[in-house]
């Protein structure tokens, strides 16, 4: 009787046993899943939030970049097709919008000056001849600590926002060899330069819109700031306004009349996350990220509205504006050339 309960209670502690293996089991696959989840999210939320400090940007995309010898071919339709160009079926691609031509690489903003496309990436500053829209050629470049992540050219000088670094000035005289001659380490997060007369704006992240004197580009220094709840990635200036791409917050108006004391005068609320924006005329063009390029009339700048679009398959992060063409920073995707219709 004794042996027979023994056996019994063997048994049971054997049942116990792996009842309890089974549901520690179940609790760590839990956890794994949760933490696997997190991850994900934590990547997500960082890519948007915290944009160009991340080396899983390359290894996502699986991307070469312009100094390698298999960086993706311009225009083509195949890479487009293997990239996802055709994959989004539930939405419309695009509207008064053509694809022309793109390289690869992970670009995030662009400037166009002449025949040469400036490019802020995550292999510095990249400059590439764009006589032939077509056919993008890299003719200079320039690795600096970090990612470059904005960019605007004025006269000889390239000025660079360049996250923790802030502010960089890179004498492009010779676009085939870039050199820096001076920088300014602004407070945040540097994502987008606007330089107009002797001011850089820079569009600071979390420490929002800061007004650099240039006057001098070997000793840049702040003159101005304004700040809105939100992170500020980009910055464009035309006449008296400030027009700032602040990620989910949109497209904001700023009015700098009075540089020493920025305020806002507009907004509009893009449908994904601001990223980017150009002013040409009466329109914003705004690189919103995984909803591509919008176009937004701001004949009135309190009061814009969206009138076009091109969803482009990668996430736009950047846009400069040259007669007919659209240059869009597609982050992984590479640099795609629109033409309106």
């Amino acid at each position: 009787m004794m042996l027979g309960w023994k056996r019994n209670d063997g048994w049971k502690r054997k049942a116990i046993g792996l009842a309890m293996a089974v549901l520690t089991g179940c609790l760590l696959f839990g956890v794994m899943g949760a933490q696997q989840g997190g991850r994900i999210e934590r990547e997500r939320v960082g890519q948007r939030e915290g944009r160009g400090r991340f080396p899983e940007l390359m290894e996502r995309f699986g991307q070469r970049f312009p100094s390698e010898p298999s960086f993706f071919p311009p225009n083509s339709r195949q890479r487009l097709s293997g990239l996802g160009f055709h994959s989004r079926q539930s939405r419309q691609q695009s509207q008064n919008v053509e694809l022309v031509g793109f390289t690869g690489g992970a670009i995030f903003d662009v400037f166009v000056k002449d025949n040469y496309a400036y490019c802020a990436s995550v292999s510095g500053l990249l400059i590439f001849n764009v006589s032939n829209p077509s056919n993008p050629q890299l003719v200079g470049k320039l690795f600096l600590p970090g990612f470059a992540l904005g960019v605007y050219v004025s006269g000889n000088y390239a000025y660079v926002a360049y996250g923790d670094a802030g502010l960089r000035v890179i004498d492009v005289s010779n676009p085939a060899n870039p050199r820096e001659v001076g920088y300014f380490d602004t407070p945040g997060y540097a994502y987008g330069v606007y330089v107009s007369g002797n001011y850089a704006y820079v569009a600071d992240r979390f420490a929002g819109l800061r007004v650099i004197d240039v006057s001098n580009p070997a000793n840049p220094r702040e003159v101005g700031f304004f700040n809105t709840p939100g992170y500020a990635y980009d910055v464009y200036v035309s006449g008296n306004y400030a027009y700032v791409a602040y990620g989910d917050a949109g497209l904001r108006v700023i009015d700098v009349s009075n540089p020493a004391n920025p305020r806002e005068v507009g907004f509009f609320n893009t449908p994904d996350w601001a990223l980017g924006v150009y002013v040409s005329g009466n329109y914003a063009y705004v690189a919103d990220e995984g909803a591509g390029l919008r176009v937004i009339d701001v004949s009135n700048p309190s009061n814009p509205r969206e009138v076009g679009y091109f969803d482009t398959p990668g996430e736009a992060e950047g846009v400069y504006v040259s007669g007919n063409y659209a240059y869009v920073a597609d982050g992984g995707a590479g640099l795609f050339i629109l033409r309106f219709t």
